[in-house]
Formats: structure tokens, sequence, C-alpha cells
């Protein structure tokens, strides 16, 4: 598996361009691209659930502001 977890539980990207990184620390547009990506589905379908919920969780700070 290419991914792995923080001590925080964050989900850690071990590919790409945002090697170890957490996902609090990506940026949305990469997300979502990960999201949209069937081989991202098929190999870190577990990563999904997570992503989705840090990109709601950025959502809802902004509409804070």
């Amino acid at each position: 598996m290419s991914l792995s977890e923080s001590i925080f539980n964050l989900p850690v990207l071990t590919f790409g361009k945002h090697r170890g990184k957490t996902i609090d620390e990506i940026p949305d547009d990469y997300l979502n691209w990960l999201v949209e990506q069937t081989w991202f589905h098929l190999k870190f379908g577990d990563w999904i659930t997570p992503i989705r919920l840090e990109l709601a969780d950025r959502k809802k700070r902004l509409d804070k502001v």
C-alpha cells in the first residue's frame, strides 16, 4: 500500500508530488483529483472517506469566515 497513517491517524501519501504529507497538508485540487481517479478508488478505497471528510471540513471552515 502506498499510503500510511500519521500518529494522528490522518492518511499520509507515500507517492507523488505530495509524498510524506498528511491529507490536511494537501491542496484541495489534488485531493479532489485523487477521489475522481478510478485507479485510486481501486487501490486506496479505504482513503476515499477520510479525504472527503477533510474536504467537507475545509468547506465548513471557509463558510464560517
